[in-house]
């Protein structure tokens, strides 16, 4: 369930339980950059206070990013595939949030069951279509549920589907602000490096892919894809020349 957008004049429908980051997505396509600044000086202070999830909100002109990948973004990808001593977890969460644009609030909820592990290949669960991932992060995929199932079978709780990325409590998943210190220690701005995903994916895929294959709104999909200057209009057609 999604929670209702109303317009600018009430801010707290963002402090609702039932927020997702899809609401947020939706409401921020569809207004000028100015409003989604007021909006983004409102949740900095409610994430601060811990009033409401941790939500992506660009920051006014920040709705668009100034470069789609910048050397930082590109060594940062590179230390959680390749640096020594990361805990698979934090290799594939930030991962999520660097190359496929996922808010961690989206990435917490991840069970087992949506990553799929076969002999030649394992893909991942974000949107409609399931996602392949290559090596070496399909590895540090394998590695991390194989660390999940001997910890679910000694311990059964009733509340746990089976969360991917465990929290300190038994049966709940790591919540988004442990997320998020997490994986600051290795470099990820988890707002500023999705947007900049975004931004990148929607200069390569047409839209419609990026909503499927991301779990976005296709209307989001399409903002972004404006914003890289890219115009994906007939990839519809083209899809149905093709099948």
């Amino acid at each position: 369930m999604h929670c209702l957008l109303p317009g600018l004049a009430d801010p707290t429908w963002l402090l609702s339980s039932e927020c997702q980051q899809t609401d947020v997505d939706t409401w921020c396509a569809n207004q000028l950059p100015h409003r989604v600044g007021i909006i983004h000086a409102f949740t900095t202070w409610a994430i601060e206070h811990k009033a409401m999830p941790v939500l992506d909100v660009p920051a006014g002109r920040g709705i668009r990013p100034v470069a789609p990948i910048e050397r930082d973004d590109w060594v940062i990808a590179r230390q959680l595939l390749h640096a020594q001593d990361i805990d698979a977890a934090d290799r594939v969460a930030g991962a999520l949030v660097v190359v496929y644009a996922q808010p961690l609030t989206r990435i917490n909820r991840l069970t087992v069951s949506d990553l799929i592990i076969q002999p030649d290949r394992v893909a991942i669960r974000l949107g409609s279509s399931p996602v392949e991932i290559s090596e070496p992060l399909a590895r540090y995929g394998r590695e991390l549920v194989n660390e999940r199932q001997p910890q679910r079978s000694k311990v059964q709780v009733r509340s746990d589907p089976g969360w991917l990325f465990v929290g300190a409590n038994p049966g709940r998943p790591i919540s988004q602000y442990a997320l998020a210190a997490r994986l600051r220690r290795h470099g990820v701005r988890p707002g500023r490096h999705r947007l900049v995903a975004l931004h990148q994916l929607a200069s390569e895929m047409p839209a419609a892919l990026v909503a499927d294959l991301l779990g976005i709104s296709p209307g989001t999909a399409n903002n972004w894809a404006r914003l890289a200057g890219r115009s994906w209009n007939a990839y519809p057609a083209l899809r149905a020349e093709q099948d």
